[in-house]
């Protein structure tokens, strides 16, 4: 794809994380270093407890959301769909911002052994995954369930 269209979707990802941060008191929008030298990756946080961040790196063809402790997503477009990208991020960002979103996080000697989560949509359908760090009984560690509340 083309450079003007990674700016783009990047310009359309960023304003949506303002919109998103307008309607609550507690939400900012401000940019984690990125990858690449000098880029910046916008972040959507809220300063209210028991609440996450959803950061953002955009690009052309493929947008990934990181959010919670450990959560990672690769948004694609999809095939025989008119739904941009950016629809989808939006769907996703009202999920987190209304708490519909959770995680499991399995946790041994301070490192993240292994992860669950589940994001439920407006239409009550769900987004949901898991991610192994380390395998086996011995890798399990302590497990820490977290429903995250909504930004208020």
């Amino acid at each position: 794809m083309t450079e003007t269209t990674h700016d783009s979707v990047y310009d359309e990802v960023l304003a949506l994380f303002h919109e998103a941060a307008a309607r609550f008191e507690c939400a900012h929008v401000e940019f984690s270093p990125g990858p690449a030298a000098g880029s910046q990756l916008p972040k959507l946080s809220c300063s209210a407890n028991g609440t996450t961040s959803i950061t953002a790196m955009p690009g052309a063809d493929q947008i990934d959301l990181y959010l919670g402790r450990d959560t990672w997503l690769e948004l694609f477009p999809k095939r025989r769909s008119k739904e941009p990208l950016v629809g989808r991020v939006k769907a996703i960002v009202d999920a987190v911002t209304t708490g519909r979103f959770e995680e499991i996080v399995w946790e041994k000697g301070g490192r993240i052994t292994r992860s669950k989560w589940r994001i439920t949509l407006a239409d009550g359908s769900c987004l949901s995954g898991s991610e192994w760090r380390l395998r086996g009984p011995l890798f399990s560690g302590h497990k820490r369930s977290t429903a995250y509340l909504p930004y208020a």
